[in-house]
């Protein structure tokens, strides 16, 4: 199963898109970098490893010793399974995430 598609090049005349992308001046590219989203979701998802006791045996297991739970990584603090950071079971902040 493929997709149906086709390749066309389109001059920077034609192509506004990314002619606008490729010309954005210096203060708002300045401001594009140093701006970022305030989030609480990864506290969130911090406080929900304390609330299931085996996520909290798992992240005190990796402390001591890195080669118990080998699917786990504690990663700069944060607990990861199979590189993906782990979420607890919260209905509310899983769907708050989605």
């Amino acid at each position: 199963m493929g997709f149906d598609y086709n390749i066309q090049y389109k001059s920077g005349v034609q192509n506004a898109v990314a002619d606008t992308l490729s010309r954005v001046s210096g203060s708002s590219l300045l401001l594009m970098t140093i701006s970022h989203i305030q989030s609480d979701l990864l506290h969130l998802i911090e406080q929900s490893w304390l609330q299931e006791p085996h996520l909290q045996l798992v992240i005190q297991h990796k402390q001591n010793n890195l080669d118990l739970f080998p699917k786990y990584q504690l990663v700069h603090g944060h607990l990861r399974r199979k590189g993906k950071l782990v979420v607890g079971s919260d209905e509310n902040l899983r769907t708050k995430i989605l």
